[in-house]
């Protein structure tokens, strides 16, 4: 509910011209003055721009899609189910659509020309982000319900906040987004990714591997049965006899 009450405002803000749309420039402009993306080989920071370009990578959809495709068959080999594969393309499918349709619904160029409906870059939302928070998020919940070892598991699960987040940076230290385009694709990310477990939960139900939903939640303990407390031997009734 949060992701999709934040989408909602960054997107009026966004066609309103509100006080997060003049932020952007304050942001823009900071990490302009930074000097990261025009440094050059021959300057320290250059390493920084480096790190910051291999960081747009944990949301490349290129990148992104090899790897949760490529994670999803080796799963649903070695599982024996082909639900996470089911659960990848429904993911791809959905946010997909919703990056492509809002980009040329909305048209806003990329930094530093601030304009809506122009036709091209297409800036808002941000499919770097929206890309990262899905797919990393994907990666995280099918290590959980497939019950990867720790090894895996955790780094997936500290991937699942950090690489979003260290995409979102990236791309506003490097001047290629508004401040506004990371957070409402980070909104969308989020958002997609509950829409797509309801999806899952309901149209995937009936294949092998399916999470049970009331594992989590056993309800209340039974009632207790009205009469005398059954006879139990000596020793039986939880303790040693004495």
């Amino acid at each position: 509910m949060f992701a999709a009450l934040a989408a909602v405002w960054l997107t009026l803000d966004v066609l309103l011209d509100g006080p997060l749309r003049a932020l952007d420039h304050t942001v823009y402009e900071r990490a302009w003055a930074t000097g990261v993306r025009i440094a050059d080989p021959s300057r320290p920071l250059y390493l920084v721009k480096v790190a910051a370009y291999a960081a747009t990578h944990f949301g490349d959809r290129v990148v992104m899609v090899l790897l949760a495709v490529g994670a999803a068959v080796v799963l649903a080999l070695s599982r024996r189910t082909w639900r996470p594969v089911a659960q990848v393309a429904v993911l791809l499918v959905l946010l997909g659509g919703a990056v492509v349709g809002s980009k040329y619904a909305f048209g806003r160029a990329m930094p530093p020309v601030d304009a809506l409906h122009v036709g091209r870059d297409r800036s808002y939302p941000s499919g770097h982000s929206a890309t990262a928070a899905v797919l990393w998020g994907l990666l995280a919940r099918l290590a959980v319900e497939h019950r990867l070892r720790p090894v895996l598991a955790g780094p997936l699960r500290a991937l699942r906040w950090a690489a979003p987040a260290l995409t979102a940076a990236a791309l506003m230290l490097l001047g290629y987004h508004w401040l506004t385009d990371v957070l409402a694709g980070l909104a969308l990310g989020i958002l997609l990714l509950r829409v797509a477990y309801e999806l899952e939960c309901r149209a995937l139900r009936d294949l092998p591997g399916a999470p049970d939903r009331r594992a989590a939640d056993p309800g209340p303990p039974p009632a207790p049965v009205d009469g005398p407390a059954p006879h139990l031997p000596a020793g039986r009734a939880g303790g040693p006899a004495t």
